[in-house]
């Protein structure tokens, strides 16, 4: 709900409003942009520099810019390929997506697709032979997945968790 608004506004001023929290999402949260505040300061700001033609950005050097990308790459590696590792069960579930990216640069997106879907059944397959037909009856106080989720999530998980069966 936090980034519904902001998201809307900037979307309908032709700004891209998913960006924070797709590339540099743990950067955001730690300057604090869990709430509103931030994001309707980054579309007043966009909207600032749309309607001086863009004249204020010339003064920041174009190493800032390069720099936030590069923010964005090393916080989605480290999120997505280093956390990830850690946080799933089955490692042939996370090598399989190296080996899909690597089938695509050296014999095409069509045949990494094809390879993709082939590979995931056949894991799917057996994960669900080895499991059973109930495997926990639990709550959501015991259980949880390995989501990422923000810190008012995991403290209503904390609080509520029990009504989750």
């Amino acid at each position: 709900n936090v980034f519904s608004y902001s998201h809307f506004v900037a979307a309908a001023v032709g700004s891209f409003p998913v960006v924070p929290t797709i590339s540099i999402m743990s950067t955001m949260y730690t300057l604090g942009a869990g709430k509103r505040a931030p994001h309707y300061f980054s579309l007043f700001l966009f909207s600032l520099f749309y309607l001086t033609d863009f004249e204020l950005v010339a003064y920041i050097p174009k190493m800032v810019f390069s720099s936030l990308i590069v923010v964005g790459f090393l916080d989605m590696v480290w999120t997505w390929c280093i956390q990830s590792w850690y946080k799933i069960k089955e490692k042939i579930e996370w090598i399989l997506v190296p080996v899909i990216v690597l089938c695509a640069f050296l014999v095409g997106l069509l045949n990494a697709v094809f390879l993709g879907i082939g590979l995931s059944t056949f894991i799917f397959v057996a994960a669900l032979l080895r499991s059973g037909v109930v495997k926990y009856l639990s709550s959501g106080l015991v259980i949880r997945s390995t989501i990422e989720r923000t810190m008012v999530a995991q403290n209503w998980l904390d609080a509520h968790g029990d009504k989750i069966q």
